[in-house]
């Protein structure tokens, strides 16, 4: 394990995904969402492979299908492990033959609502660093705004959707129809709270904030920070493809509805500088 992608979401992880993924030696997970469940379940103990694929396997999307597919080769691989394994060794094997198929030899995980387990992922991984995604939280309140996950979020008083990605529990409560703009702004700044507050306890120099802005105007250099951070060479070839995803017509935080913001949002925006004082 490498590192974890993690943020408000709608904040541009899924950008950043598939330029990572395109790096020769990165398999990098889209999101998992149930390693916090494997150490609720198991901690820092042991237990038998089948009980963790089964969190694995009941882990889903909003939309029901499950973050992590499991063929039967990989089935078998995961089973094969051993009577009993810790969370760290499942987990590097299912990220480790999933990379390999790809060619591969190092794995990572972009899964945006980790930002309230950072602790855990360190405790699992010790040696993991933490990539935090931000962005502005004009845009991403607006795009929030229109996707089912983060409505269901607001709607449920939910900061994190790994707790209802587990046995289709999101079905429990619907969303609602009308959702103020101010609620997604919320949203955004108590995830970004949570992150900040997480990275005290994480180890020196493993937690470092990223700006998406900076990925769509300055995607080759920021990108050489990151593989710097995250100790993966600086492929020339794979930073010039990478670039090559950034859409910069999406970067426009400006359009749209006027979103309002509380005093608590606002001060975030200025700390992260798309204010000024």
């Amino acid at each position: 394990m490498r590192f974890f992608v993690v943020g408000s979401g709608r904040c541009g992880t899924t950008m950043l995904w598939r330029m990572l993924n395109l790096h020769p030696d990165l398999f990098v997970f889209r999101e998992t969402h149930w390693h916090p469940k494997l150490f609720e379940l198991h901690g820092l103990g042991t237990a038998p492979p089948a009980e963790m694929l089964d969190v694995v396997e009941r882990t889903c999307f909003i939309e029901g299908q499950p973050t992590t597919a499991i063929d039967a080769e990989l089935r078998a691989a995961l089973l094969g492990l051993g009577p009993k394994v810790t969370v760290r060794q499942f987990s590097d094997a299912l990220g480790q033959t999933l990379a390999a198929r790809e060619g591969k030899t190092l794995w990572a995980d972009k899964t945006p609502d980790y930002t309230n387990f950072l602790d855990t992922l360190q405790l699992i991984f010790d040696e993991t660093k933490i990539v935090h995604l931000v962005r502005d939280g004009r845009a991403v309140a607006r795009s929030m705004s229109h996707h089912p996950g983060y409505r269901w979020l607001a709607s449920a008083g939910e900061l994190s959707w790994v707790p209802a990605s587990f046995n289709g529990y999101h079905s429990a409560i619907e969303s609602r129809e009308k959702i103020p703009l101010d609620t997604f702004a919320r949203l955004w700044r108590q995830r970004i709270h949570r992150a900040r507050e997480g990275a005290t306890r994480l180890r020196a120099d493993t937690y470092r904030e990223f700006r998406y802005e900076d990925f769509v105007t300055h995607p080759e250099t920021t990108l050489q920070a990151l593989a710097a951070f995250v100790d993966v060479r600086p492929d020339a070839l794979w930073i010039g493809q990478a670039t090559q995803l950034v859409d910069s017509s999406r970067m426009n935080s400006a359009a749209g509805p006027h979103v309002p913001m509380g005093p608590e949002e606002l001060a975030l925006q200025q700390d992260l500088g798309y204010l000024q004082g």
